[in-house]
């Protein structure tokens, strides 16, 4: 939500005349895998999302930012193997470039992703991760209906812990978190 907000303030101050502003909401899940823990965390996942779009030629270029609900990673195991989950809201900002042949326009993109912390527990920091998107929205009217898949790769590693003893703990390291998501978007 603080980057939806930010964003919004930043296209509100935009010309409107050269653009075209999408705002809407996405679902879908998400898949969470860690360097250093086996395993994956499947979440549901849901958000807003906010999209400035420009046309140049056949081509169509687009900014955008969501904010979506958390999902978990597996972030430590202890000694007795057990696999300790964190949760994490991720707030994403990618640039996209697509076709504008027909009502079917696809595009690829990238991103970057911040996602924080919810709450304590093994991994105690929040990170940062870089990406990218590829999909296809349907314009249908003033609405867009969006079928995409996103990839992200985190910079920072998730290895910090306030209350764990490190001999016996084995963190997470770098994560990468894949979503498939369904956005629906009302052209304002």
């Amino acid at each position: 939500m603080r980057v939806m907000f930010l964003s919004a303030a930043v296209l509100a101050s935009t010309s409107a005349a050269a653009f075209e502003v999408d705002l809407g909401v996405e679902g879908g899940a998400a898949v969470a895998f860690s360097q250093n823990v086996t395993g994956s965390e499947l979440s549901g996942t849901a958000g807003l999302l906010l999209q400035l779009r420009w046309p140049v030629g056949p081509l169509e270029t687009a900014i955008w930012v969501d904010a979506g609900l958390p999902y978990s990673i597996g972030t430590a195991t202890d000694g007795s193997n057990v696999v300790h989950t964190a949760s994490y809201f991720p707030d994403d900002l990618g640039l996209r470039l697509g076709l504008r042949f027909s009502r079917v326009r696809p595009y690829v993109g990238a991103l970057v992703e911040a996602d924080a912390q919810v709450g304590s527990g093994f991994a105690s920091t929040s990170f940062i991760a870089l990406g990218g998107d590829a999909g296809f929205d349907v314009v249908v009217g003033s609405f867009r209906i969006g079928l995409e898949l996103r990839a992200a790769w985190s910079v920072t590693a998730l290895t910090s812990c306030d209350f764990c003893d490190a001999s016996i703990v084995t963190f997470a390291g770098r994560a990468t978190v894949l979503r498939g998501l369904l956005s629906v978007r009302y052209v304002l």
